[in-house]
């Protein structure tokens, strides 16, 4: 009997260290990563129709540059358009992503970054105004940035 309680009491042991240990080598860093940060810009900062221009994704992650980004997709629109334009980034250096695009006319256009890097997914929006736009385009047109039926998926 007293090897059975013994064998029993050590076999308790192992079990209950084996689960106090488990969470600790899942690989899992202690705390959980910052997500990933992006900000959109142009180049130049006021845009002309007919003019080229590039448009720019700040890539970081807890302060520093993420320059390992898995993809960076520039999704692009004519405000209250149906026709969206899908664009592959490229690294610029720094942790910014670039494309460059022509707009062929005056408005509001929409941006969205869908960038994919370090197992996370972030895709922020932000609206460009090319050229001369009236306060009423400009107000029409914020209801389209977040519009779920102008969003390809």
């Amino acid at each position: 009997m007293k090897r059975w309680t013994t064998a029993c009491l050590v076999l308790m042991i192992v079990i209950l260290a084996g689960c106090s240990s488990a969470g600790s080598q899942t690989g899992m860093p202690d705390g959980i990563p910052e997500i990933i940060d992006v900000q959109i810009q142009s180049e130049p900062e006021k845009l002309n129709s007919g003019e080229p221009a590039k448009i720019q994704a700040k890539v970081t992650q807890g302060g520093e540059e993420v320059t390992d980004a898995k993809s960076v997709t520039f999704e692009v629109w004519f405000s209250g358009s149906d026709t969206h334009e899908m664009l592959e980034g490229t690294h610029a250096g720094n942790g910014v992503y670039s494309i460059d695009k022509t707009f062929e006319q005056d408005g509001v256009y929409n941006v969205i970054a869908h960038v994919t890097a370090r197992d996370m997914h972030n895709m922020p929006r932000k609206q460009l105004i090319v050229g001369e736009v009236t306060e009423d385009e400009i107000e029409q047109a914020k209801d389209s940035l977040y519009d779920k039926s102008s969003h390809m998926d």
